[in-house]
């Protein structure tokens, strides 16, 4: 006032409130009523909006987390069927099935183990014949039905499944059939079901904020339901569902938010805009801090949201690494050392197909295996476990490298399952220090000596997949005393836009650079020099020949 008084020349003491002209007043409470209007207008809509997007946030979260939930229940296929195919093929190439059967199977049948009953059944031209048994007596022999699954077994070439849940000891058949010249069996395992008990996911674990329930087939059928978190089914409310390829069945599964999935603060989001929006007609000021608070909110909330959501991509890469063998041990081999790494790509979440594999046959050969199956994501990697698994299952009957190959063949076929895969595995004769190597399309393995870093010579067939009963050339030569050989994936010579001769060179520079030593510490090392793109999965193994 003083300053407004000294630029006008006018003493304060004579400066008077002008009258007020007629209806000022009425004209200002018609403007004050329009104002409040307007915001309580502003906040009805901001609110609406602030209730859709909540919701909608809370429909895309619970429909992420019940695909993710599905991924991870799609994975579990492979851990039911591979044992199965095993216990099959150990069965077939045995002399004496049944026993064969009871040892690859028995510690998994039994009242506290994963299965109660399992069968083992020699498939003829006249029908199935009982081999073997284990636990209980199997509910699918009393069902009448037996026949049929059979039929479909045999067809399916992947795991077959079958629900007998009539009765009250409900239970979920599996089998796997063996494939290929002779007598094919098939082994057969029952799970016991409890579809009525509550099996909640534990707290702090992923995917415990769900109630779900799990039905076999296509539709969620009260008869077909396998287990649920709740006694009360119907899922009542805002509920997802997914369906699942369960072997050459279907799992769908049912599942909705035990709370706010976004959190409690985006469930009241929408109250709140509205009480400070009424608030913001009488102060203003106090609500736009509101406000600029939620805002920040929200924003703290979004950034919670995607750590949550990186911390489920952590899945995938658990899921890979349980896919591959967790320690390689070759201590009963003395001088021998031998280092394997895996490194996940960086692009997308999807699991890979690329694995390693150290199988001992005997007490002086190695069997050294590293392969790549082409694309990404759950069906590669099921691929690469089957492949990787069937290699096992060859080389545990005494398969030639050439002739696991070749079998390997008949299992894949690019046009038929959309996948193919190259395999290397060589053969280590330790005594003699000689090498069998046979290369199914695969990258050359890099050997180290004395005399430097080079690539060995091997004579390639063609990937697993392209041909049935495809033969492969074997290589055969001696290493010196002390050498390293390193058999690797594309990931870690692979490059875009650049050639891939390019990769080879920088590889072998790398190799002959740092030398002969510890394979763990040149595996780091090449790691560190050529592994730096990221773009694609790597798996290493490296071996070194005793000095």
């Amino acid at each position: 006032m003083q300053t407004l008084t000294r630029r006008s020349g006018v003493p304060s003491s004579q400066l008077a409130a002008p009258s007020a002209p007629p209806g000022a007043a009425s004209a200002a409470m018609r403007l004050a009523l329009v104002a409040a209007a307007l915001c309580l207008a502003a906040t009805g809509l901001l609110t609406w909006l602030t209730a859709h997007s909540a919701t909608t946030s809370e429909e895309h979260l619970l429909r992420l987390q019940v695909a993710q939930a599905g991924e991870v229940l799609q994975l579990s296929v492979p851990s039911l069927a591979h044992p199965l195919f095993a216990a099959a093929e150990s069965a077939k190439s045995s002399t004496d099935p049944g026993a064969a059967f009871r040892a690859a199977l028995g510690r998994s049948v039994g009242p506290h183990s994963t299965y109660v009953a399992a069968g083992l059944w020699a498939l003829g031209p006249h029908g199935a014949q009982l081999v073997a048994s284990l636990g209980v007596p199997t509910k699918l022999a009393a069902s009448g039905e037996q026949a049929a699954f059979v039929r479909r077994a045999e067809r399916a070439q992947t795991l077959a499944t079958i629900g007998l849940l009539r009765g009250r000891a409900p239970r979920l058949g599996y089998g796997a059939v063996t494939v290929g010249g002779g007598t094919n069996y098939l082994a057969y395992a029952e799970q016991a079901l409890h579809p009525h008990h509550p099996s909640a996911v534990r707290a702090g674990t992923p995917f415990s904020d769900l109630d779900y329930a799990l039905y076999l087939g296509r539709r969620a059928q009260p008869s077909q339901l396998i287990a649920a978190s709740r006694r009360h089914l119907p899922l009542r409310g805002d509920v997802a569902a997914t369906t699942v390829p369960f072997g050459n069945s279907t799992i769908t599964m049912v599942a909705r938010a035990r709370g706010a999935l976004a959190g409690t603060d985006v469930a009241i989001l929408p109250w709140a805009v509205g009480i400070f929006g009424v608030l913001l007609a009488i102060a203003a000021a106090f609500v736009v801090d509101r406000l600029v608070r939620r805002r920040l909110r929200a924003e703290w909330l979004a950034l919670e949201i995607a750590s949550r959501y990186g911390q489920q991509r952590t899945i995938a890469e658990t899921l890979q690494q349980a896919l591959l063998p967790r320690n390689v041990d070759v201590s009963p081999f003395a001088g021998v050392h031998v280092a394997t790494r895996y490194v996940p790509g960086v692009d997308g979440v999807d699991v890979g197909g690329d694995w390693y594999d150290v199988i001992a046959r005997g007490n002086e050969r190695l069997l050294l295996v590293v392969g790549d199956v082409s694309g990404r994501g759950l069906e590669a990697a099921t691929v690469m476990a089957s492949l990787r698994y069937a290699v096992r299952a060859y080389a545990a009957r005494g398969d030639a490298p050439e002739d696991i190959l070749t079998s390997l063949s008949d299992l894949l076929s690019v046009k038929d399952d959309g996948y193919f895969a190259t395999a290397l595995i060589i053969e280590a004769d330790l005594t003699e220090r000689r090498a069998s190597v046979v290369s199914a399309g695969h990258l050359p393995p890099l050997c180290v000596d004395r005399s430097g870093a080079r690539f060995l010579e091997v004579k390639a067939g063609v990937p697993i997949g392209v041909l049935r009963q495809a033969a492969y050339p074997v290589t055969s030569m001696t290493l010196d005393p002390g050498a390293m050989v390193i058999a690797y994936t594309d990931g870690l010579v692979e490059r875009r836009g650049e050639h891939l001769d390019i990769g080879f060179e920088r590889l072998r520079q790398s190799a002959a650079r740092h030398g002969l030593g510890v394979p763990d510490a040149l595996v780091s090392a090449l790691l560190a020099d050529v592994g730096d793109d990221g773009a694609d999965d790597t798996a290493i193994l490296a071996v070194r020949w005793p000095g």
